[in-house]
């Protein structure tokens, strides 16, 4: 569980920086993630490879931070983790339009 959370907040951190979208916050709702990249602890394992590269991209640029939110507090992202899961396969992207699932939420 913790390796599909830090390798989603990666991804993130790379879209954003592929978008060219700088500054930008990394919200997750995994608190462990969280405080492994803000203290940059080492992890050994698969999980640790994902954590290096946050902590890599988080130290070479100035423009981003890392902060814990509740998934409580998050719906929308919550909302779109659970919709994207049911596309196998495929990269999930909304980039003109937002589903109708963020209406509700």
């Amino acid at each position: 569980m913790l390796e599909a959370e830090a390798l989603i907040v990666l991804r993130g951190v790379e879209l954003a920086l592929e978008a060219g979208i700088q500054p930008f916050i990394v919200e997750s709702n995994s608190a462990t993630v969280v405080n492994i990249v803000r203290s940059r602890t080492v992890v050994l394992g698969g999980v640790g490879i994902y954590i290096d590269y946050i902590i890599s991209k988080f130290d070479c640029s100035s423009f981003f931070d890392i902060v814990f939110v509740p998934k409580s507090a998050n719906m929308a992202a919550h909302g779109l983790a659970k919709l994207a899961l049911k596309v196998v396969g495929k990269l999930v992207r909304w980039r003109m339009f937002l589903p109708i699932l963020l209406l509700s939420l």
